[in-house]
């Protein structure tokens, strides 16, 4: 052994390794990010050039995202198809990658395809078994981040309406449960609510009615076909533009506010339709509409039955987007063989996130990886999802998010998120580092 360590000390020194010192690794095997926000104002005098110029010249992004914003809308096929092929044409040339994000169509949505919301409400039925209780929906977060018509509310009518005993928060004697739907009136008094009128007799007096209203809003349910056919349209219509990926950004079911805006501070209301009413019936051989009921009310002791109605609720507010992406991914792959890559996500675990991608978020099937992290930096990381690889490119999954934040023809600002520290190619706004 001693000879052994002597001879192999002996060729260490003979055969010392040579080092080099570089500045950086040649990166070859991944995308490097960056995000670029529409507006009508870019379309207009060439300023994309001075964007793909900046990002060629100034900075190691290698992947343009493009994303429709305020004024900008990617279905506005007329305006936007000749824009982005220049601007692919042009990045091309510049040896950058281009990749569109699809949003919600601002489309008027059939009624049997809106996501609705289910408000709850109780009330302690009057010597008569009469009572009345006025249901409005809060909390749905479209005005600010939806164009005009998507996610606003159409109308709001009578749901569900069940009385029982009930024997302490929760739980209810099994025995004195009884719909009584049929029993109520209701009028609209604006868009966003709607008053019940309970006419149950003396046989209900003193009972607890559980009482469930439903809010329309003009948002796809992820469960229809029509929540698909918009990506598929977009795809087909931008089919001749060499496009190298597209992207789903955050995709979910309808948002909520999120928790520090909600009113009251507790957001009890769930999200409903009837496509979504009809896969859950198929699955769990049970009705959604009584499932709701079941999440919220169970018999005395028996608290099996409201874990079962949250877990299958839940399975089901994911399997709808997952849905929608899984379509939009074979789409791309049907129409765009040579694309490398599609779509983005974000995951947090609090309210706002359960509701808009279901949980257990983990087991959800995603197309394959879900790479999402808290920082210190961010709550909600921008992130990246590998929802299909091309394996005639090395790419495996993109490692950086960024963000173009300004679109003006002056000093360009451009922020990327690596790890867990942000840069910055030529003012950092308070944060991270410069880089040039």
């Amino acid at each position: 052994m001693l000879i052994f360590i002597l001879l192999s000390i002996s060729w260490i020194k003979e055969n010392k390794p040579k080092i080099l010192r570089v500045p950086a690794i040649e990166n070859v095997n991944h995308e490097v990010l960056c995000y670029c926000f529409v507006t009508k104002e870019i379309t207009q005098d060439n300023h994309f050039k001075l964007i793909i110029d900046t990002i060629a010249n100034s900075s190691k992004f290698t992947t343009v995202f493009l994303c429709g914003r305020n004024d900008a809308d990617i279905y506005d096929y007329k305006t936007m198809h000749p824009f982005f092929k220049e601007f692919v044409a042009y990045a091309h040339q510049r040896k950058l990658k281009v990749g569109l994000q699809l949003w919600n169509s601002n489309r008027q949505v059939d009624i049997e395809n809106t996501t609705r919301c289910i408000v709850e409400g109780e009330i302690v039925l009057d010597r008569n078994g009469s009572g009345v209780y006025t249901g409005k929906s809060r909390n749905i977060r479209y005005t600010e981040i939806y164009p005009i018509n998507v996610g606003s509310i159409i109308q709001s009518e009578l749901f569900k309406v069940y009385a029982f005993t009930k024997t302490s928060d929760g739980f209810y004697d099994p025995a004195s449960l009884e719909e009584i739907t049929s029993k109520c009136t209701s009028r609209p008094i604006d868009k966003e609510t709607v008053e019940v009128t309970i006419y149950g007799g003396q046989p209900l007096q003193g009972k607890t009615a559980y009482i469930m209203t439903q809010h329309y809003y003009n948002f796809p349910d992820n469960h229809s076909q029509a929540a698909i056919e918009y990506f598929e349209e977009a795809l087909n219509k931008y089919a001749d533009i060499p496009f190298d990926g597209f992207a789903l950004d955050e995709y979910g079911n309808m948002r909520i506010y999120p928790p520090n805006l909600i009113e009251g501070r507790n957001w009890r209301d769930r999200l409903y339709s009837l496509p979504m009413a009809k896969d859950f019936n198929q699955k769990h051989n049970t009705s959604l509409e009584r499932t709701l009921f079941d999440m919220r009310y169970v018999p005395k002791g028996d608290s099996s039955v409201r874990m079962k109605a949250i877990n299958n609720y839940m399975v089901s507010m994911r399997e709808g987007p997952l849905k929608v992406e899984r379509a939009v991914c074979e789409k791309a792959k049907e129409i765009f063989e040579r694309i490398s890559l599609s779509g983005f996500t974000t995951r947090t675990i609090i309210i706002y996130n359960t509701m808009k991608f279901g949980l257990p978020d983990v087991t959800g099937g995603r197309f394959p990886v879900n790479m999402d992290k808290q920082t210190k930096i961010h709550k909600n990381r921008p992130s990246l999802e590998l929802v299909w690889p091309n394996p005639k490119t090395p790419y495996t999954i993109c490692i950086t998010a960024a963000m173009l934040t300004t679109l003006q023809p002056k000093p360009l600002t451009i922020f990327a998120m690596e790890s867990a520290r942000i840069i910055s190619l030529t003012t950092t706004g308070g944060y991270g580092e410069k880089i040039l």
